[in-house]
């Protein structure tokens, strides 16, 4: 077996400094990620409340249908 290193220092280094960037770039990556996720929390949240309020205003829709039907029958019979 030979003592020869695989790798000079200056490669080591610059694979180091290499993998550093790179860890930055994912840091970034992620961070960003992250905040895409916390905006689409948002709007799913966003959109069950819409969702909600629809649903109640077709509810007082329906009610004022039956209403006005019951309305028409009333005036009809005369």
């Amino acid at each position: 077996m030979s003592n020869e290193q695989w790798y000079t220092n200056k490669d080591l280094f610059e694979q180091i400094n290499a993998i550093q960037g790179d860890f930055k770039d994912l840091r970034s990556e992620m961070k960003e990620t992250r905040s895409m996720i916390k905006q689409y929390n948002g709007l799913r949240e966003e959109v069950g409340l819409v969702r909600e309020e629809v649903e109640e205003v077709k509810k007082q829709v329906r009610e004022s249908q039956i209403y006005l039907k019951g309305g028409e029958n009333v005036w009809n019979k005369y």
